[in-house]
């Protein structure tokens, strides 16, 4: 916050030159949405330690579902040399929350363009047996093999040395994973330095007794 409040102060120079203008607006939108990721993610995360927000489920349409977020990540400013690709999906039905699966899958693609200065990020889905993956590739900076354990816990990141490049505040694939435990689903992920990122999200199809009891 005080980053965006010093930056627009800096609005206020009449002489700021046009270039500089609009590369300190474009600063001021990337620290308001690293805001707004710390509160959606403390929000969700207040949520699910308090208990309060028990799965509430329904039949979705998969495509549907992801035809809305690739129009919501269509309307943010990437990077020129990332590319992001949501590969066509069959008429998949999908017993589940909605609004977690939603936020499930924003927080992986969102994770996936940070972590990929350039190449492209993919996102595929398709029916496995009696469960429906999703898929989210990358051929961004990938993850060392000894912190693979680790990037589900809470505030644990991918890179959590002193130096690292990418903000975030290590809640998002917690978060992912809590979400995911109350769906009955799991996650699954396989990378290296160098050669990107693979996360693979799987859900039952139809929702157990036991889960629906809970709904």
């Amino acid at each position: 916050l005080s980053v965006i409040l010093g930056y627009t102060d800096m609005l206020h120079d009449d002489g700021l030159a046009p270039v500089e203008r609009t590369r300190t607006l474009s600063r001021i939108r990337g620290a308001g949405l690293e805001l707004l990721e710390m509160i959606e993610a403390t929000l969700n995360l207040g949520r699910l330690e308090a208990g309060r927000d028990p799965a509430r489920l329904e039949t979705i349409a998969v495509p549907a579902l992801l035809d809305e977020l690739a129009t919501e990540f269509a309307a943010l400013t990437q990077r020129p040399a990332t590319t992001l690709r949501w590969e066509p999906v069959a008429g998949i039905l999908l017993d589940t929350d909605r609004r977690k699966l939603r936020i499930i899958i924003k927080h992986l693609v969102a994770n996936a363009l940070k972590f990929t200065p350039s190449g492209e990020v993919v996102i595929r889905c398709e029916a496995r047996g009696d469960r429906c993956a999703f898929v989210v590739r990358d051929t961004g900076i990938g993850i060392a093999h000894e912190r693979l354990p680790v990037i589900f816990e809470m505030f644990r990141q991918g890179d959590s040395s002193d130096s690292r490049s990418y903000s975030g505040v290590g809640l998002g694939l917690y978060i992912v994973q809590r979400l995911l435990d109350q769906l009955g689903g799991d996650i699954a992920v396989a990378s290296a330095p160098g050669r990107g990122t693979i996360f693979t999200v799987t859900l039952p199809v139809r929702a157990a007794p036991s889960l629906s009891a809970t709904a």
